[in-house]
């Protein structure tokens, strides 16, 4: 750990850990960086407090208690995203990746932020920077835990919503809305059928690397590639979007819960 980061940490914690616990994810861990990409850094911290020189950004939870902080880090040319949060957060959090609890309540998996999916999502696959015991114990727990199930529901929930769009809209005739409620709900399919796979993120930004390297059984990356690029949409547009709502029925109803 670099004494920037360390620095850094010590405002939302006088007393830090040690050491710490850190963890880096997204693509800088998975290899899909650019030049452009920046670090995803994560402190999982006993305690946090909120730091006095206003340089972060509160952001609210919505399965975990609370809300964590956000702080930009730069150390030279290494530009990172650094956040912070209480270990009884990451508690509160993985109380949820319980699919009995989505069985009993089906808007657990919905309340979850886009933060606490990519939080889970960058743990899953995350390596550590500081406490690398600490990380692979939290890690062992996110693996044995139903957090692919609960992914999948949500994400299936999110299909279910754009399907129903889809159809209302391609009665009334509106094929260009009907299109892109065809694609939300493909794409949060495809979500769905790599949550299973441990595959988590609330952006399509890396989906297509993300199919390529889990490689789903229920699709083919071409089969994927496909429908996200409209390859045979001008054939027959309305054909085109019945056969791919088809396609998100075949998904959610190969995936056991």
């Amino acid at each position: 750990m670099t004494g920037r980061l360390e620095q850094t940490l010590t405002v939302f914690a006088t007393d830090l850990p040690d050491p710490p616990t850190v963890f880096e994810g997204g693509s800088t861990v998975r290899g899909w960086a650019n030049q452009h990409s920046d670090r995803d850094l994560y402190a999982i911290l006993p305690q946090v407090h909120e730091p006095a020189d206003g340089l972060f950004t509160k952001i609210p939870c919505g399965a975990a208690d609370g809300h964590f902080y956000r702080r930009a880090l730069a150390d030279g040319d290494d530009v990172g995203d650094l956040q912070v949060w209480r270990e009884t957060q990451v508690e509160s959090l993985f109380s949820a990746m319980h699919i009995s609890e989505v069985h009993e309540n089906r808007a657990v998996g919905v309340t979850l932020t886009n933060y606490e999916v990519d939080f889970l999502g960058r743990l899953w696959h995350g390596q550590p920077i500081s406490g690398g015991d600490n990380v692979a114990r939290w890690q062992r727990r996110l693996h044995a835990s139903d957090a692919r199930q609960v992914m999948a529901d949500r994400c299936l929930r999110l299909s279910d919503n754009a399907v129903e769009d889809a159809v209302g809209q391609l009665e009334t005739g509106d094929i260009k809305s009907a299109t892109l409620a065809t694609l939300r709900a493909h794409g949060h399919s495809v979500d769905a059928a790599l949550a299973v796979c441990g595959e988590f993120s609330a952006s399509s930004k890396w989906r297509a690397r993300r199919v390529e390297e889990a490689r789903p059984t229920q699709f083919t990356l071409d089969e994927y590639w496909a429908v996200e690029t409209l390859r045979d949409y001008h054939k027959d547009p309305e054909a085109w979007i019945e056969s791919v709502l088809v396609t998100c029925q075949n998904i959610a109803a190969s995936i056991e819960l």
